[in-house]
Formats: structure tokens, C-alpha cells, sequence
């Protein structure tokens, strides 16, 4: 374990005071005690954000503020059916309405999910049971490239869609307790840490894939000089790595600031001393457009109660800000950089009223750039890196399309029978030739690369009315095969021959029933390469078999393929017998075609 572990030397320096602004003080009726939700900035330009406590009737608030200080309390939470005390801050959905939790409250007690748009009007999307979906949610939400909703409990990680329908991915057991929040990382996979437990009970840092199987990539406390209790999530910096803080620990005992390899070798960036440059940081860090990280202490030596640092990637910290109490007092939250480049935060006590403040510190940073940026390009199904003709293909990144512009193709994008190659100006390029442009956002956008792709490195491009990308390289080959899965897996996407959906009744209640043994299903799956029928680019009519057809097997044993083919843009349709030894429950599904093979943790589920 201490291989995994080395120290960097961190600097402090103190620096000339900033300008801080106090743009609000809550004074109990409008909302108190802003805790671990940072501020998220709206489409609109607004702020919103969340308070523990104040309101109407005293148990929490959701509120908006403008980037001048015009506070308004969209929502007070009752504390019945509707959740009380939000711990965590909100996230914007490209819907744009706003997702949050509530710590307490709900049908049961034990906390809430909820949706509110931002005109006020709230709706409790899940309720937790304290069973086996967990209780007591401290941490917000992110959303992931599947449209899902990713959190954690005081002892689990779940998924939910925007419909509510909520899925326990994980159950920890023992000691181990999310406090932070997750990210999705560039690899698709999710991260996040936990406050106690792992190899020496000082808290851990995992690594779970959209499956649900989490693996520790590290535990803290394996060293003298290591960190301890991490109450934030992490952030994935420029450079791939992860970075956090941790509330203990560190050289001195109080906490440090980390990064870490998605391999789980863990550096220290920064040890707290708590005398100038504060210690006991509750939040985690932003990296700004400067490319150094920024982030909060909750307490501080002397007359301090808290302050603001910044620190470059090579371990240089400077204290930016210590707060006095009449401008506020112990932040909780992270920092958010606003599109004026400025940051913005909450403190949890202090300010005119003792409740907390909001606040604004002046930097000169450069705003946030509006020109795309591409991060990762894959299959759209199985996160295969390479990519294929006629495929279904997925780009990641950041300033992908206008903000709040999210959307599939519609009736009136197309012309004259062919496949969109742009919506709202947003476009895709490989090597110079333009995709099928099917679904556009500011973080992904799905398209269907050109049938004349050739094999090799590819140069991918997004064009947006803000400019042109980076070229992105990606690598191509004749065959990329992957299955379709609902809702981000692990069951293939399938029917009975009725048209009905093939899977477990639990997956879509009332929709979904096991295939049976001997019985015909319908698969469909994504980049088996050409067929007997040459494609036309662009068309929106393509069909074709394949020849010879792909070895498909159902729990370990082969299935009879009746058919093969491409029935639409990019989509394959494999009629499939299933073998009638084939086992009742869950049984993996592989095709394998040209010497290549599907992704792996693919299921269909078969009954008796």
C-alpha cells in the first residue's frame, strides 16, 4: 500500500487581500445555514442554491440569486411529503429544470429526491425507505451521459431517471459512508469517496462503473503524512487525474488536498498547518480557467473562521480570503467560477444575521471559453474506444452545443430523405466528411459516423457558432460490435417476437417479461460493419444481412441466429432462438463477429 502513496511538498503563501463581496445575508426568514451544495449557475445567469435551515417554516429553502445579490426564495421546504433540511445544492438538468435532495423528511423520513423548475413549483420525484435504497442523502446530484441521476446515501449508491424511477447500485456494508458526491469521470466510469471504513477506517476512495460493481482504488491512513475522513467528492482535473480533499489528517492533522491517478496512486498536494492558511476543508475543489484549483477551509487560526485558497497543480497554495464573521463564517461549499469569471460561494454562519452569507470574490479570471472541446469519442453502446462505419458513436466533452440547447433529431430536420448532418448549427466532422447528427448537448452528442469511414486514426472535429474544436483523434476499424441495453444496462435491448420487451418483470414494471426457453427474441445491436446491401450515406432507408452471421451465445451455449441485418440507420436486428437449456434468471449474451466480440456484462433474462 505505501507504494501507492508519495508527497509532494506544498507551499503557502499569503496573499494580498482580494475583493470579497457579501452578496447576501440570510437572516432566517429568506433561508440559513447554506451546508455542502455549491451554487450552480442557471441558463438564465442566476445562481441557485439550497439552506439547511429558515425559510417559512424553518426547514430549508431553495433559492435563486442574481450575480448582483437579488436574492428570492423559490421554495420552503414543509418537512412532510416534500423532504426538509437539503445538506447538498442542486444540479441544472439539460431538461433545465433543477434536481436536489432533501437529508430528512419525504413519505418516510429518511430523505428525498426532488425536481423543482425555476419558477418555484417542486415535485418529490422518490421518497427513501431507509431499506435496502438507503436513507439520509447529504450530497446532490450529477446527471449522467445516460440521462440518469447518480447519488449516494448515508449507505448506498443509486440511480435514478427523471421519471423517479431510483435503482440501488451499490450497498455498502460496515463502516463505510458516502458523504460527497460522485462525478462521472472521462472514462464513463463513476467516482467518489467515503468518510470512514476501507483498509484503516479513515475513509476510501472508489471507483464504480454504470453497472454497478465498485472497486477501492485507495484507503486512507497508509501512511504517517496521509489524509483522513474526505467529506467532498472529487473533481477529474485537465490532466485525467482526480483530486479532493480530506477533512483530517495530512502532515500537520489538519486535512489535505490530494490527486489521484483512475489507477489509485495517490499524491499529496497540500498538508493544512491551521495556523494562516486554515484547516478542516468540508468542500472540494473547482479548477478554473486559469487551470489552478480553487476551494474553501471551514475554520481558520486567530480571528479567521475560514478562507479561500487557491492552489497550482504543482502544490503552491495561496490563502485568497479569511473571513472575519461580519462577511461570513465556516464555508462548507465549494466554489463556483461564473461565466464573469468571478468565483461565487456560500458560508454556513455569519454575515448580518449570524445565518450565513452568499458571496462573490473578484478575480481576474478568464471567463469560461465558449469554443467546444472534445475529451472522448466511443461506440455508443459498450464504450468500446474504437469506432466503425454506420456506427452509432458517441462524443464527450464540454461546450458541445449552446448552453441549455439539449435535443434529439426531429421530423422537420430532415431533407429530402436524409439523415441530418447538423442541429441548431451544431456539427460533426471525421477526417472532413460530416456524421448524422441524432442527439446534440453541452457535454455529449451522439451521431452515426459516414459507411465510408476508413480503418485507422480518424480526426473528429465539432463545429458549433462558437467555432470549431480541437481535432479529436480517435481510431477506426471495419467493426466495432456492441448491443443496444436499456437504460444503461446491463439487459440487451430485446423484444418478443409480439413486440413486446424482453427482460426481468422488475426492470420496466408492467412492460418487461423474461424470454422463454425455445422461444424466437429480437436483438439489436450497434456496428457489425457492411452488409449484403451498400449503404448510401445520408440516406435514412438502409437495410441488408450479413454474411456469414455472428455466433451469438446465451449462457455459455449457442443460440440458432434466423436472421441477421441492418434494418434501419445503424441499427442491426438478430432474430435469436433461445436454447432450450438455457437456465431461468439472468444469463450473459455474447455475439462474436469477424474475431471480434460484444461488450462484456450483457444480459438476457430467461424464465421457466
Amino acid at each position: 500500500m505505501l507504494l501507492r502513496y508519495w508527497v509532494f511538498t506544498g507551499v503557502a503563501v499569503i496573499s494580498s487581500a482580494q475583493s470579497l463581496t457579501t452578496l447576501t445575508s440570510f437572516n432566517g426568514t429568506n433561508g440559513a445555514q447554506p451546508y455542502y451544495g455549491s451554487l450552480v449557475q442557471g441558463t438564465d445567469g442566476n445562481f441557485y442554491g439550497t439552506t439547511y435551515a429558515g425559510g417559512a417554516l424553518g426547514e430549508g429553502t431553495i433559492f435563486k440569486i442574481t450575480p448582483e445579490g437579488t436574492l428570492t426564495t423559490l421554495y420552503s421546504f414543509a418537512g412532510s411529503t416534500d423532504g426538509l433540511r437539503p445538506y447538498g445544492g442542486l444540479i441544472q438538468s439539460t431538461d433545465g429544470n433543477l434536481y436536489g435532495t432533501t437529508y430528512q423528511g419525504g413519505a418516510n423520513s429518511a430523505g428525498t429526491i426532488f425536481k423543482i423548475t425555476p419558477g418555484g413549483t417542486l415535485t418529490t420525484l422518490y421518497s427513501f425507505t431507509n431499506g435496502s435504497d438507503g436513507e439520509l442523502p447529504y450530497a446532490g446530484l450529477i446527471q449522467s451521459t445516460d440521462g440518469s441521476f447518480y447519488g449516494t446515501t448515508f449507505g448506498t449508491i443509486f440511480k435514478i431517471t427523471p421519471g423517479g424511477t431510483l435503482t440501488t447500485l451499490y450497498n455498502f456494508t460496515g463502516q463505510p459512508r458516502p458523504h460527497g458526491g460522485l462525478i462521472q469521470a472521462m472514462d464513463g466510469n463513476f467516482y467518489g469517496t467515503t468518510q470512514y471504513g476501507g483498509a484503516y477506517g479513515e475513509g476510501t476512495i472508489f471507483k464504480i462503473t454504470p453497472g454497478g460493481t465498485l472497486t477501492t482504488l485507495y484507503s486512507f491512513g497508509s501512511a504517517l503524512a496521509d489524509g483522513a475522513f474526505p467529506l467532498s467528492g472529487l473533481i477529474q482535473a485537465t490532466d485525467g487525474n482526480l483530486c479532493g480533499t480530506t477533512s483530517g489528517g495530512g502532515a500537520h492533522g489538519e486535512g489535505m488536498i490530494f490527486e489521484i491517478t483512475p489507477g489509485g496512486m495517490l499524491a499529496t498536494l497540500y498538508s493544512f498547518t491551521g495556523v494562516n492558511d486554515g484547516y478542516g476543508p468540508l468542500a472540494g475543489l473547482i479548477q478554473a480557467t486559469d487551470g489552478n484549483f480553487y476551494g474553501t477551509t471551514s475554520s481558520a487560526s486567530g480571528m479567521a473562521t475560514g478562507t479561500i485558497f487557491k492552489i497550482t497543480p504543482s502544490g503552491t497554495l495561496t490563502t485568497l480570503h479569511s473571513f472575519s464573521g461580519t462577511d461570513g463564517s465556516s464555508p462548507a461549499a465549494g466554489l463556483t467560477q461564473g461565466i464573469d469569471g468571478n468565483l461565487y460561494g456560500t458560508t454556513t454562519s455569519g454575515g448580518a444575521k449570524g445565518d450565513g452569507t452568499v458571496f462573490k470574490l473578484q478575480l481576474a479570471l478568464p471567463p469560461p471559453s465558449s469554443t467546444p472541446t472534445i475529451t472522448l469519442v466511443q461506440n455508443a453502446e459498450g464504450g468500446a474506444s474504437t469506432i466503425a462505419p454506420n456506427t452509432w458513436v458517441t462524443l464527450k466533452g464540454s461546450n458541445l452545443a449552446p448552453t441549455g440547447d439539449s435535443r434529439i433529431w426531429q421530423t422537420s430536420d430532415f431533407l429530402n430523405n436524409q439523415l441530418p448532418t447538423q442541429l441548431d448549427g451544431v456539427s460533426v466532422t471525421l477526417n472532413g466528411e460530416r456524421a448524422s447528427v441524432y442527439y446534440i448537448s453541452p457535454t455529449q452528442i451522439n451521431i452515426l459516423t459516414p459507411p465510408d469511414l476508413t480503418a485507422g486514426a480518424v480526426q473528429v472535429q465539432v463545429t458549433t457558432n462558437a467555432g470549431t474544436s480541437a481535432s479529436f483523434t480517435a481510431q477506426a476499424q471495419t467493426e466495432s460490435p456492441s448491443f443496444f441495453i436499456f437504460g444503461g444496462g446491463p439487459y440487451v435491448a430485446a423484444t418478443h417476437g409480439n413486440g413486446s420487451l424482453t427482460g426481468p418483470a422488475s426492470l420496466y414494471p408492467g412492460q418487461t417479461t423474461p424470454a422463454e426457453p425455445g422461444e424466437t427474441i429480437v436483438l439489436y445491436a450497434n456496428g457489425f460493419g457492411p452488409t449484403s446491401t451498400p449503404v448510401v450515406g445520408g440516406s435514412e432507408t438502409q437495410s441488408g444481412s450479413l454474411n456469414p452471421l455472428p455466433v451469438i451465445t446465451i449462457g455459455g451455449t449457442p443460440a440458432t441466429v434466423q436472421f441477421a441485418g441492418l434494418i434501419s440507420p445503424g441499427l442491426f436486428q438478430f432474430n435469436v432462438v433461445v436454447p432450450p437449456s438455457a437456465p431461468a434468471g439472468d444469463n450473459a449474451l455474447t455475439a462474436t463477429y469477424s474475431g471480434l466480440s460484444t461488450q462484456s456484462g450483457v444480459l438476457v433474462t430467461v424464465g421457466r
